[in-house]
């Protein structure tokens, strides 16, 4: 399950709040993450798996190639409580409180008069089967903090966050501003409502 899915998936598919969870990424950060939402949520015996698939396979433990989804889609989880903690919907709402949201039209507007970096955080199969927009900067949800850094020097620069709808890039766009950029926006509506305005993608 991508990273910025979790949120917004995992009651449905545990709706056990003591079924044990371990997170695992590629090296054990963007689980930590994760982990730490799970936990948020209500999850009680959420943990993740300290460096990640790396330190798995070095161990000699046995990987399979293909056929994870296949396999998560048998998985049964017994029925229990319900986690009674944060649900997506909250953690979106806070950082809407704290992320300005703008229109696609608006978006459009600042990218043609700052010369802003478009973040697109949806991942490449879902950017080529949804549109992109031609100059963004793609760049999968769970990496924006560990890569932005990398890519945008200044903080004074205006970012604008996208994603296919806009629940992701709220919570993704509050990470670069806590992170010290001061001019950072997500578009309402993501990329569905950019479409729906006739602005361009390829």
């Amino acid at each position: 399950m991508p990273h910025g899915m979790v949120i917004f998936k995992i009651r449905e598919i545990v709706p056990n709040k003591s079924v044990p969870i371990i997170v695992y990424c590629k090296k054990g950060k963007r689980s930590t993450l994760v982990t730490y939402q799970l936990l948020q949520m209500g999850y009680e015996n959420a943990k993740y798996l300290k460096g990640g698939i790396l330190i798995w396979k070095r161990k000699g433990l046995p990987t399979v190639s293909s056929g994870i989804s296949e396999i998560a889609n048998k998985a049964v989880v017994p029925k229990g409580d319900m986690p009674a903690g944060k649900l997506a919907d909250d953690f979106v709402a806070a950082a809407n409180k704290v992320v300005k949201a703008v229109n696609p039209s608006a978006a459009k507007q600042i990218m043609g008069a700052k010369n802003a970096v478009l973040l697109d955080i949806r991942s490449s199969q879902k950017a080529e089967s949804q549109g992109a927009i031609d100059g963004a900067l793609a760049m999968e949800h769970g990496k924006v903090i560990f890569n932005i850094k990398k890519k945008v020097h200044d903080a004074d620069f205006p970012l604008l966050v996208i994603c296919k709808k806009d629940g992701r890039s709220a919570l993704i766009a509050q990470q670069p501003q806590e992170m010290g950029y001061k001019d950072v926006h997500h578009i309402s509506g993501g990329i569905m409502a950019w479409k729906e305005a006739g602005l361009p993608v390829k």
